[in-house]
């Protein structure tokens, strides 16, 4: 028995010698995992920033149509009560003044500002309360469009 552990003994001493023929592969696999990693990366970094460009694009087209609604109804109105003082609600007289000011106080738009978001918030309040002074809520508002055409 013992003469079995002995020839045993170089056979091991001879395969721990010898390099792992799988060794290489396996270094070659984790070499491509990491290549891929990092190119992901590189990849992920360039198409976040055009889609983020394309996202803020987008976004900003809408708030600036949104305002820009706003600001064309509010002109609109104040050309009919220069024209028409008589038909228009003394409430509406008071409310235009107040929709104006708070159009030209919006900041520089960034939708990241919170300011910005409760200023907008005011500005559609204000809109919406308008509207229904002056009781244009169906020509304005209607109900199957509201949530397609404003935001809010």
């Amino acid at each position: 028995m013992p003469r079995v552990a002995t020839a045993n003994r170089p056979k091991v001493a001879q395969q721990e010698a010898e390099p792992d023929l799988f060794e290489s592969s396996i270094s070659l696999e984790e070499q491509h995992i990491k290549e891929g990693y990092e190119q992901g990366l590189s990849d992920g970094r360039q198409e976040g920033a055009q889609e983020g460009q394309e996202l803020g694009l987008q976004k900003g087209f809408e708030l600036a149509q949104e305002l820009g609604f706003y600001r064309g109804c509010l002109q609109v109105w104040e050309q009919q009560l220069a024209a028409h003082a008589d038909l228009t609600p003394t409430r509406a007289q008071k409310a235009f003044p107040a929709l104006n000011q708070l159009l030209h106080g919006l900041r520089e738009p960034n939708p990241k500002d919170e300011l910005l978001q409760q200023q907008l918030e005011n500005v559609r309040s204000r809109f919406r309360a308008t509207v229904a002074i002056m009781g244009l809520q169906e020509e304005i508002l209607p109900q199957n469009t509201i949530s397609q055409s404003l935001s809010f």
